[in-house]
């Protein structure tokens, strides 16, 4: 199938459709299928809409046992720790300032600090 044309609500050929549907109606697509010789109308309507809560990126960090005083600067900065992965539950900002610390502390044999991203919003 082949798509040929999407019309914003509004346009010609979506008045009815913006009778029945309202302000979900995102767009309308007519799309062609040449093997069965059919012209299909689509539409795209908003099923949900909730509120976006931005807190910064979300980051779990795994510290090594022995860098206490590493683990102890994430915990007094915010960071809350998370039992069931083992791992330290923090924003981007505090990731960003503890990296900046252990990249210029004298000890040039310590390993980089270790994080994942996590897209989805904790507090």
């Amino acid at each position: 199938m082949k798509t040929r044309l999407t019309l914003a609500p509004g346009a010609n050929g979506t008045k009815e459709l913006v009778a029945r549907y309202g302000d979900r109606l995102v767009c309308v697509r007519y799309r062609y299928d040449a093997a069965r010789r059919l012209r299909i109308k689509t539409v795209e309507l908003i099923e949900e809409e909730a509120p976006l809560i931005e807190a910064g990126g979300v980051y779990l960090v795994k510290i090594r046992y022995e860098e206490t005083a590493l683990r102890e600067q994430i915990r007094q900065a915010g960071a809350r720790w998370d039992p069931a992965r083992k791992l330290s539950k923090t924003t981007g900002a505090i990731v960003r300032s503890s990296a900046s610390r252990n990249a210029s502390s004298a000890d040039s044999a310590r390993p980089p600090l270790r994080y994942i991203h996590v897209e989805t919003d904790f507090y």
